[in-house]
Order: C-alpha cells, then sequence, then structure tokens
C-alpha cells in the first residue's frame, strides 16, 4: 500500500534528499498521511440530503483540495511506502452517526487496539447526532486495509468538501528511498510533461 503526505514547496528539496520527518500536528507528532486508495464519496446539497460523488483517489483528492482552498496552495504530494518498522501506526477515520461503530465487532482485536475512552467518546457524540474521529492503533499495512474495506463495506463516504476524513499518522520518519514521487500541486500538467520530457533528454 501507498500513502499520500502534503508538504510545503520550500521543503521539496529536502525531502527528496533526506525523506519526511516527522512534524507537529493537530493529533501530536508524527508523520501525517492518507492511504492512496479509491474514497467512496458524497455530496452535502443541505442538512438532510446527500447524494453519491464520483469516488476519487487520494492523490486526486489533495489536488482537488488545493484548487479549492487557498491554505493548500504551494504544496506537493509525496507519495510513499513504508516498511514494518513503520508500523503500528494511528488511524483516525470521521464516522457520521449513521455508519455508527457497529462494524467494530467483525474487526480482528489483532488488527488492530481501540481504547475504550476514545470508542465511548464516539459513541457518546453518534447519540447526538454528532460526527466524530474514531483512534486505532493499527498493526501493519494489511490490517489496514482490512479496516478500511471493513468501514466502507457499512456505509463509509468521505463528504466531498472536506479533507482528512481518513488519516495515518506514523510516529517514524520516512526515508528518501521510500518516497516514489514528489508533485507540486501548483504545477499544471504542460509543466510536469516538459519537466518529464527534460528528464528523460538528461537520460539519454
Amino acid at each position: 500500500m501507498k500513502f499520500v503526505h502534503l508538504t510545503p514547496q520550500p521543503s521539496i528539496s529536502r525531502v527528496k534528499r533526506s525523506g519526511i520527518r516527522t512534524g507537529q500536528g493537530r493529533r501530536g507528532r508524527g508523520v501525517y498521511a492518507v492511504p492512496l486508495m479509491l474514497l467512496p464519496q458524497v455530496a452535502y446539497i443541505d442538512d438532510e440530503t446527500f447524494v453519491a460523488a464520483d469516488p476519487r483517489s487520494s492523490t486526486t483528492l489533495w489536488t482537488w483540495l488545493a484548487s479549492l482552498r487557498s491554505r493548500h496552495r504551494n504544496l506537493a504530494v509525496v507519495t510513499f511506502r513504508t516498511t514494518p518498522d513503520h508500523w503500528p501506526a494511528d488511524l483516525y477515520i470521521e464516522l457520521k452517526a449513521g455508519v455508527g461503530t457497529d462494524w467494530l465487532s467483525t474487526v480482528d482485536p489483532e488488527l488492530a487496539f481501540i481504547a475504550e475512552e476514545d470508542l465511548q467518546f464516539v459513541r457518546e457524540a453518534h447519540s447526538q447526532g454528532f460526527v466524530a474521529d474514531l483512534k486505532l492503533s493499527v498493526r501493519n499495512e494489511a490490517a489496514l486495509g482490512k479496516i478500511l474495506h471493513t468501514v466502507q463495506s457499512h456505509g463509509f463516504r468521505t463528504l466531498d468538501q472536506y479533507d482528512e476524513s481518513i488519516e495515518i499518522i506514523f510516529s517514524s520518519p520516512i526515508p528518501s528511498k521510500l518516497i516514489d514521487r514528489v508533485t507540486p500541486l501548483y504545477r499544471t500538467n504542460i509543466n510536469f510533461k516538459e519537466s518529464r520530457d527534460q528528464d528523460r533528454d538528461i537520460g539519454n
């Protein structure tokens, strides 16, 4: 499985050279990312109406966010892999009350650990009709894939005007050898093709 991480434009050279460092975020210190996967979506119409939207891959989602919000300008998408040393990792899933937490009974306890206080927080929020983030400590990539498949099969969808409905945080840095690609969001397709052709010419 691959993951995508956002980095500011001034950090692109350092990321390519030295990898992704851990940083301080709203959920503590780590490397913040989302799984590179298709994310089923719904579009918000009003408080009572949601309609199906086209699924987006994580990289497409980030690009869409870049055009939507000024805070995502001048950033680059970093696509990377992990090793067993990066696990377990903390997974956060934004759950609506309609999805609930009953699906957790089908998740093998060997795949992930959920603190009772975190589960209780989500259930209390759902009892009042609120959305809440569920935190899971996921053992490995295979476990992550099974958990995401399970929650999606129980009706999980991302909202098409929000990001970070699924977020994973790795406690260890990502070395440069695990980075597959760095794609600036501010670069147009024409810029990308020109850069790619130049790289090919240099290689020849």
